[in-house]
């Protein structure tokens, strides 16, 4: 989870690591070294892009409809932030990726 927000790292991290995933929570761009799923504010986006993230890793995270769709418009995944304390507003992208075989 790359986010300039570490307290939206934060919670966002717990949604993915209730799917199964491993999460490294990052105040910045990580290189990508062959991660499942990136999840990243679309702040860094770009910068995540540049360091190599494959577009088809990378889910983008941003309030604003426009952004979504511009960057959705390049291929990424893009979703709002879900919401803290409840599971099912998990975006579907994500549990499409997630860790195969963990039970409910």
């Amino acid at each position: 989870m790359m986010d300039v927000s570490a307290l939206a790292a934060a919670s966002t991290g717990e949604h993915l690591r209730a799917l199964g995933f491993t999460v490294q929570v990052a105040g910045g761009v990580v290189p990508f070294a062959g991660q499942r799923l990136g999840v990243v504010s679309a702040r860094l986006a770009e910068r995540a892009l540049e360091a190599g993230w494959p577009a088809g890793h990378l889910s983008v995270l941003s309030e604003s409809a426009a952004v979504r769709a511009a960057w959705a418009a390049r291929g990424l995944r893009v979703t709002g932030r879900p919401v803290r304390a409840a599971r099912d507003t998990v975006p579907d992208a994500w549990v499409a990726a997630a860790l195969q075989g963990r039970p409910e």
